[in-house]
Formats: structure tokens, sequence, C-alpha cells
């Protein structure tokens, strides 16, 4: 009887995953809503804390831009990896298409203090006429206080200059949401997202995989389980920054 249970089971989440992957791929290509930003001529500026942000949070809007360059706010030297995540970044990079990286000189770690002003600055320098940014929202997605005070130097940045046009990633914050993967995602994209935010998808969780892959030195197993199980490497929200 168990074994039926199993077996029963089994099969309904691989329908499930099935056709939410199938349901996502229809979805992307139809465009559910027009995004106020032109994917094709605009060029992304994605601000990130820590190299391997962009694989773990952001793919779905990776991919949806054309033109687009990476700000990471640290090189990630917490555990004195620095030189080596700089270099896992650049590989990532060229894998999703972005054509240049930047590093600025913020210390990573829990402790450090990340002034707005300057983040907003650095952020700044890297803006042009055509430049969308993209960043964390106030909750960071995981909460870490890097993630967090990059979100608010962009927000400084959008105060002194209210023509920046800034987008902040949607943070799930529930736990069974956050990790719902390709059925939360399908669920999300069909029926769950404001009028005033932007929904981008990515159908090919082997590629969020194969992007995190590229930051060997992180590639540990909870992060594996993440880019599988986790709801934004298949959908990002993003609101704009006002």
């Amino acid at each position: 009887m168990l074994q039926l249970v199993g077996a029963l089971a089994t099969a309904l989440l691989a329908a499930l995953l099935a056709t939410s992957f199938a349901g996502l791929r229809r979805l992307r290509r139809i465009q559910l809503r027009a995004p106020p930003f032109n994917q094709e001529s605009e060029e992304l500026l994605l601000v990130i804390a820590h190299p391997d942000d962009e694989s773990m949070f952001f793919l779905p809007t990776c991919l949806a831009f054309k033109r687009k360059r990476i700000l990471c706010l640290s090189n990630g030297d917490f555990d004195g990896l620095g030189k080596v995540r700089e270099k896992e970044l650049n590989k990532a990079a060229q894998l999703l298409g972005f054509t240049e990286v930047y590093f600025s000189d913020f210390v990573d770690g829990f402790n450090e203090h990340w002034d707005a002003q300057r983040i907003a600055e650095a952020v700044a320098d890297k803006v042009g006429k055509e430049t969308v940014i993209v960043t964390f929202d106030r909750w960071g997605v995981s909460g870490h206080p890097n993630h967090i005070a990059t979100h608010n130097g962009v927000r400084e940045l959008v105060r002194r200059s209210p023509g920046t046009r800034a987008f902040q990633l949607v943070s799930d914050r529930w736990l069974p949401i956050k990790y719902s993967g390709p059925i939360g995602a399908y669920l999300k994209a069909l029926f769950g997202s404001p009028k005033d935010t932007v929904v981008l998808l990515n159908d090919d969780v082997s590629l969020a995989y194969r992007a995190m892959a590229t930051h060997h030195s992180q590639f540990v197993w909870f992060r594996r389980a993440f880019v599988l199980i986790a709801r934004c490497t298949m959908l990002n929200v993003l609101e704009r920054i006002s």
C-alpha cells in the first residue's frame, strides 16, 4: 500500500513539474505583460552585492535583456577568496551574455557597514541614458545585510536623481513560497503578480545550475539545492523603486 501511495505521489509530482515547465515556456514566449523598458535596445545594469548573486537570484532578469552589465559591490572576500570569486563571476557573466563586469571595493561581511551615499555614487558612475537598474528590495531576498545595503544605495541614487529608472526584485519571504520551484513560479506568473510589477521568467533550470556551478568555490550542497527549488531562479517579479 505504501509503495502504491509513493508511486502515485511521484507520478503526480512529475506531472505537476512537467506541466509547470511547459507553462513557463509558453508564458515566456507570449510575455504576460509588457515591461516599462525595452529589453532589446535598453541596457540592464544589474547591481549586486556578491559574486553568485546574479545566478542565485536574478537569472530571469539576466535572460530578459540583450544588452547587460554587472556592478558587483564586493568581490566576496569574506573567506579570503576574493580574487577567485572575481574570476568565477566573470565566467558566469560570459555564460549569461554580459558584456562588462565591474567590481567596487566594499568589504563583504554580515557586520560590515556599507554607506548608502558611497553606493549611490558607485552606481551613478555606471549609469547611462539607456540604463535600467535592477537590484534587491529592502528585504534582500535572503536578508543578508549587504543585499539590504545595496538596495538602500540604489534607493539613495533614485532619491538624488528622480529620473533614474531602477527596479527591485520582490523577495519571497514565506519559505513554502520561496522554495516552491517551477510549480510556484508558474502559479505566480498566472495568478499572483500585481499589475504594477514586471514578471520575468526562466524555463531552463539546467541553466540556473550551470551558471551557479561556475562559482565553484561556493557550489556547496545547499546552493545546489537552492537553484533547483527556489522560485526566484525561474521567476523574478520586479517593481519600480520610487
